[in-house]
C-alpha cells in the first residue's frame, strides 16, 4: 500500500512542476510580445498606486470680534454686517459687582457669612438682534455653618442680575478631611 502512495505524491509533484513550468514559459512569450516598458509603468508595478493626501495650509482661526476691548461670543444676527452696528440693550455700570453682591446676600439670608465675587472677564453676547454686556464671575460663598461652595456666573453689567450659572460645586464643611 505504501508504493501507491509514493506513486501518487510523486506523480503529483511532476505535474506540479510541469504547470508552473507551463506558467513561466508563457509569461516570458507575453513579455517578449508586448512593447518595452516605460519608466512610468516600471514604478507603478514596483509601488501600488496610492495618492498622497492633499496639503492642506494651515487654518487659521478667524479674529474674534471686538468692540472696545470686549470680545463678542456667538454668532451676529443676519441682518448686520460688522459688530459696530451691533446695537446694544445696556451700559455697563461701575456698580453692577455692588448690586451683584446685595442681591446674593439677600438671597443668602441669615446663613450667609462670607460672599466673595471675582471678576473673569467682561464681554458681549448676542440678545435677540442685539447684544448684551456681560461680565463673568466666580462666586464663592460660605454658610455660619461652616459649608462652602462656588459657582461660575454670568452677570449683566449694568444691572448686576445673574443671567446664567455653571460648575456649582457640591456644599462642604470648611476644614473638612477625606
Amino acid at each position: 500500500m505504501k508504493k501507491p502512495r509514493i506513486v501518487i505524491v510523486s506523480s503529483l509533484m511532476v505535474f506540479l512542476t510541469l504547470v508552473f513550468v507551463y506558467i513561466r514559459l508563457n509569461k516570458e512569450s507575453d513579455q517578449k510580445e508586448s512593447p518595452p516598458p516605460t519608466a512610468s509603468d516600471l514604478t507603478a508595478k514596483a509601488k501600488p498606486q496610492q495618492t498622497a493626501p492633499p496639503i492642506l495650509p494651515p487654518v487659521l482661526a478667524p479674529a474674534p470680534l471686538k468692540r472696545g476691548n470686549r470680545s463678542f461670543y456667538g454668532t451676529l444676527p443676519p441682518a448686520l454686517k460688522d459688530i459696530k452696528d451691533l446695537k446694544l440693550v445696556n451700559k455697563p455700570s461701575a456698580q453692577w459687582q455692588k448690586k451683584l453682591e446685595v442681591n446674593l446676600r439677600r438671597l443668602g439670608g441669615e446663613k450667609l457669612k462670607t460672599l466673595q465675587v471675582s471678576p473673569q472677564e467682561s464681554y458681549i453676547i448676542p440678545d435677540g438682534d442685539e447684544g448684551r454686556m456681560v461680565e463673568r464671575v466666580i462666586v464663592k460663598l460660605e454658610s455660619k455653618d461652616g459649608e462652602y461652595t462656588s459657582f461660575f456666573a454670568e452677570v449683566d453689567s449694568e444691572s448686576g442680575h445673574v443671567i446664567k450659572t455653571w460648575g456649582v460645586a457640591i456644599p462642604e464643611k470648611a476644614r473638612h478631611r477625606h
